[in-house]
């Protein structure tokens, strides 16, 4: 899905995926000086660690 329609989706869709890895990349940010563990943060946003890898690395 690109951008555009990411950014229209509606609820429940791929918005929802992208405000997902929005709230991990806010964790980093917030914890940069704790280690990283994709694993936990595919948990915080209730994801599959393969899922979080895909939407991640694609948006």
């Amino acid at each position: 899905m690109d951008h555009a329609k990411a950014f229209f989706a509606e609820p429940g869709e791929e918005e929802s995926k992208l405000h997902r890895i929005s709230k991990a990349v806010s964790w980093v940010r917030t914890n940069f000086d704790k280690p990283l563990d994709v694993e936990r943060l595919a948990t915080l946003v209730h994801m599959s660690t393969s899922s979080f890898h895909q939407h991640f690395l694609e948006n």
